[in-house]
């Protein structure tokens, strides 16, 4: 499995987002201080997220196995997008809309599926794993710490060769989401959900 040295593409950003210079950290910043004709410049790039508070990575995979570790915080939706998903107005975290991703919003937690599938509080990470295998099209979720496994998606759609993107969704003004370094690792395969 290759581990993925992902960093975040500030071109995607939603103008919402305050994004370290290295493109490792991102937080919700002070949504005052966007004025309306900023707000409007920054909406107008057709990659931009522009109603969530969403940013993908700048790297893109549309074949192989790929991992890369996050340090959320409380509130923080993870996982991948297709190059296709919708990105303006309002949409639905799902799989049909594209999107195969965790989240945790402080004392829930939950696989972002239709209807969402509840996970136990007590999987929920401080470092999340992520591990995407393009080929068997699913998705992988594990806590760093011990290795567990979380969820994952299978059978993702989209078409041969569309490039997938890890995104990521922040409702916190305090705690980053950090990007950690690429690590070497071995994940068994999970053969169900």
């Amino acid at each position: 499995m290759n581990s993925a040295a992902v960093t975040l593409d500030p071109h995607t950003a939603h103008c919402w987002l305050s994004l370290s210079e290295d493109g490792k950290r991102v937080r919700l910043g002070q949504r005052k201080r966007v004025r309306l004709g900023q707000r409007k410049s920054l909406s107008d790039n057709p990659h931009r997220f522009d109603y969530c508070p969403c940013v993908v990575s700048r790297e893109a995979f549309s074949s192989g196995r790929h991992y890369w570790e996050v340090e959320v915080n409380d509130r923080w939706r993870i996982g991948v997008t297709r190059e296709s998903a919708e990105r303006k107005g309002e949409f639905r975290f799902s799989p049909q809309q594209g999107y195969w991703c965790l989240k945790s919003y402080w004392s829930d937690f939950f696989a972002l599926t239709d209807p969402e599938t509840r996970l136990p509080l007590s999987l929920r990470p401080r470092k999340l794993g992520v591990s995407v295998d393009i080929e068997e099209r699913k998705v992988s979720f594990y806590t760093v710490e011990s290795r567990a496994h979380l969820y994952t998606f299978t059978d993702m759609v989209f078409p041969q060769g569309e490039k997938i993107y890890p995104v990521f969704w922040t409702g916190d003004q305090y705690k980053d989401l950090e990007l950690l370094p690429a690590v070497s690792v071995e994940i068994k395969p999970v053969t169900d959900s």
